[in-house]
């Protein structure tokens, strides 16, 4: 059984390393790899393109697609509500590909593989007993298969805090290139060049549909949808209730400015009240002890040589 468990772990320990390896030395050379390989892609909707097979690197031809079909084998078992399910998370952590859902199962099944392989290794060659290896195995199996929607989750929260902060500035640049006399459009593509992040991508998207065909209204409306961030969603309402009313969009976006303003600084003001009641805790279990040790430890000593020397 220990052999069984050495070798199992062995053989996950070397790939694990050998893909950690190769994601150090070879990390920028696949960036540029991948975006040469999307611009191919995009080109060979218009005109076949030949790619000869060795040139593609060995990690994509011989080790990647071993974890897709791992990864794509999860996602057909999974029941099509909790893959819509996933899928949304994705998309709403950043992933907007087509395949984002085959990603999340193939790093799933890197984590769900390398993972426990690596804690098998280790607490074989610390000799501890076969069920006890076992048993954190299979634990560490289950935290392998739950940590990536953790993962998506926290990605979803930094992402939308992301665009809450960048909605402001976002608002003021829109204000400032309507009212010197650009079009709405013309303003956001302007917003996408002065500003990265999640809100650009959000907002090029927006704007992409918008010239394959969308309605202003439908597109900002999804836009709202799409983000699940209250303070987008109600920014985009405005525009679409001025664009429906034919109001002037320098107006209202003045007023969006203002209104998103004051938000923030009640924000702001929120999270300073809650300052003191979330430094309680620490301050009542990690700093007073410490004080109260270094002030009375001193008189608990001689308090403690008095009485034995009465003694």
């Amino acid at each position: 059984m220990q052999l069984i468990i050495g070798l199992f772990s062995l053989t996950g320990f070397i790939l694990t390393l050998s893909l950690f390896i190769y994601g150090m030395v070879k990390g920028k050379r696949r960036k540029v790899l991948d975006r040469l390989k999307s611009m191919v892609d995009d080109e060979s909707e218009q005109a076949d393109v030949d790619v000869e097979p060795m040139s593609v690197p060995f990690y994509d031809r011989a080790i990647m697609p071993i974890f897709i079909a791992i990864g794509d084998f999860f996602a057909r078992l999974t029941p099509r509500r909790i893959g819509s399910s996933i899928e949304e998370k994705m998309w709403l952590a950043g992933y907007t590909d087509k395949n984002r859902i085959n990603k999340f199962f193939t790093i799933q099944s890197i984590w769900f593989i390398a993972l426990p392989a690596i804690v098998g290794m280790v607490l074989y060659l610390a000799q501890m007993p076969s069920r006890r290896i076992w048993l954190l195995v299979i634990l560490t199996a289950v935290f392998s298969i739950i940590f990536p929607y953790f993962r998506i989750n926290s990605r979803i929260m930094a992402r939308q805090e992301s665009i809450r902060s960048d909605l402001p500035n976002a608002i003021d640049l829109l204000v400032v290139s309507v009212e010197a006399g650009l079009a709405f459009d013309m303003a956001v593509e302007k917003v996408i060049e002065k500003i990265s992040g999640p809100l650009a991508q959000e907002f090029g998207y927006t704007l992409n549909e918008i010239r394959m065909g969308k309605t202003r209204g439908t597109a900002f409306r999804e836009l709202g949808i799409r983000t699940k961030v209250d303070e987008l969603a109600s920014f985009t309402g405005a525009i679409i209730q001025a664009d429906q009313l034919g109001v002037n969009i320098g107006s209202v976006l003045r007023i969006q400015s203002d209104a998103m303003r004051v938000k923030r600084r009640q924000f702001i003001e929120e999270a300073s009240m809650k300052a003191p009641v979330k430094m309680l805790f620490p301050l009542v279990f990690f700093v007073l002890p410490s004080i109260f040790v270094v002030i009375l430890g001193p008189a608990i000593i001689n308090l403690i040589k008095i009485f034995t020397g009465m003694g």
